[in-house]
């Protein structure tokens, strides 16, 4: 079987670009012919791997354009290869002609929805909130054409198939639920010795770490946890908040840095912008406490990541991922654009015993082998 996977986000990012980056090597490894249509700048180390690149410029309607002729350029490659699946991982491939791949199958994954996100976040930047009142309208139509032309949907929490349901009109059993997965492997445990050595090379010393691990954008909740700490900070001896992530586009990070010197938490607070992937684990592994407070999150991998590290967790009631890691008993769930409940979480997981927290032990099953067996039958299907 020949995969076309079409994505924009391949090996960037915490979420959907770590995903697809496993998902492929999985593939890979079962002795699929893939062929990757992702950004020029994308490194692709595996053999039977065929990247088809297409660029990305800076300007919002000069890309489209160039992104609409780099997409049917790439699809007619596609064709020519005889693909027989086209996954696509990202809406911005609405933007190709869906007519030309009615001789093959077509699964889109969602990873989230504009509709979604609009509903669920807090006041932006104002100059973001002016450019996407421009943007979203053509996103939501590409998202739109993406549901309409896809023979299988797929989300990774049931969060997210009642919101495609209920925002799209899709039909629900076009909808398959493959859960989100983690590679242990990527999340070693580092020992005592390796966790001071780090800290001492990022700045820190005996502090007590809480962790926030996400894209800088307003529907992360970023905002509300700064609050909270602030809240803490002074109250609580020797504490700092690491904030690990970017601002991939926009100007929203000039909200948060200002809410940080607002509260005078600025010696208390420590940004750290985007960290690759691989390097991940080692702020996991320094933290004390992972928070994950977004007002939209379909899935959350990041809440995976922390448990997978025994870590404790104060996530919100909104995010998908709960499905499978509600029962852990180190975990505080909190209720969205709610900053006091995030206080009364951290003053409690602050008391909990590191060692009480067995989380590896729960997600053990949560392969991405077994992810791609799941996604295997919907191809062969």
């Amino acid at each position: 079987m020949k995969i076309g996977v079409l994505s924009m986000y391949y090996k960037n990012g915490y979420g959907v670009g770590y995903s697809v980056k496993k998902e492929i090597e999985e593939l890979n490894k079962r002795g699929y012919k893939i062929f990757l249509v992702s950004p020029s700048e994308t490194n692709v180390d595996l053999k039977k791997i065929i990247l088809i690149p297409i660029r990305l410029l800076k300007w919002p309607v000069i890309n489209i354009l160039k992104l609409r002729r780099d997409m049917n350029k790439a699809i007619e490659t596609l064709i020519n290869e005889s693909v027989d699946i086209y996954y696509i991982n990202s809406l911005e491939f609405g933007l190709t002609n869906f007519k030309r791949l009615k001789k093959s199958k077509v699964v889109y994954f969602a990873r989230s929805t504009i509709r979604g996100i609009k509903a669920n976040k807090p006041k932006e930047y104002f100059s973001d909130t002016i450019r996407k009142s421009f943007i979203d309208p053509v996103l939501i139509y590409l998202e739109k054409k993406c549901f309409a032309n896809s023979d299988v949907v797929i989300v990774k929490s049931d969060r997210m198939k009642k919101e495609i349901v209920s925002l799209y009109k899709v039909n629900p059993k076009n909808i398959k639920i493959i859960s989100g997965s983690i590679d242990t492997n990527d999340f070693p445990e580092m020992n005592e010795t390796e966790r001071i050595s780090f800290k001492k090379e990022i700045g820190l010393h005996n502090e007590k770490v809480i962790l926030f691990l996400g894209r800088i954008t307003p529907s992360k909740g970023l905002y509300y946890l700064i609050k909270a700490f602030s809240m803490i900070a002074y109250s609580t001896p020797n504490i700092k908040l690491l904030i690990v992530g970017s601002s991939i586009r926009g100007k929203y990070i000039y909200t948060i840095r200002s809410l940080v010197s607002k509260l005078n938490i600025v010696d208390k607070t420590k940004f750290f912008g985007y960290i690759p992937q691989q390097n991940i684990y080692k702020y996991i592994n320094v933290s004390d406490i992972v928070v994950v407070p977004s007002t939209y999150e379909p899935f959350g991998m990041t809440n995976l990541q922390a448990i997978a590290l025994n870590k404790p967790l104060i996530t919100t009631s909104v995010t998908g991922s709960l499905d499978l890691v509600k029962h852990y008993k180190c975990l505080r769930i909190v209720r969205p654009f709610k900053y006091k409940d995030i206080v009364n979480a951290l003053n409690d997981v602050i008391k909990l015993n590191p060692n009480s927290c067995d989380g590896r032990n729960l997600i053990k099953n949560y392969t991405w082998s077994n992810a791609i067996d799941d996604l295997e039958k919907i191809f062969k299907n």
